[in-house]
């Protein structure tokens, strides 16, 4: 019983998520880096301070973020 309760408590806080709906994303997450693999961008690589008018010189931007997956 000890085993299985031990396996969810873990369970639990490795399936934690990060943000939830209406969080503001951390400076620290908007400034990771991905490549850019289609369409038609300025650089190779994005961030999401890209769009951050506080971070990018004063260019504001609204953006949806849609995460999906089929499982």
């Amino acid at each position: 019983m000890r085993m299985l309760i031990s396996l969810l408590l873990i369970g639990s806080l490795v399936l934690s998520q990060t943000y939830e709906a209406g969080d503001i994303i951390s400076e620290t997450h908007q400034n990771q880096v991905f490549d850019i693999c289609y369409g038609d961008y300025p650089t190779d690589d994005f961030r999401l301070s890209d769009l951050n008018g506080a971070l990018n010189g004063g260019d504001y931007y609204i953006i949806l973020l849609d995460m999906a997956t089929t499982w």
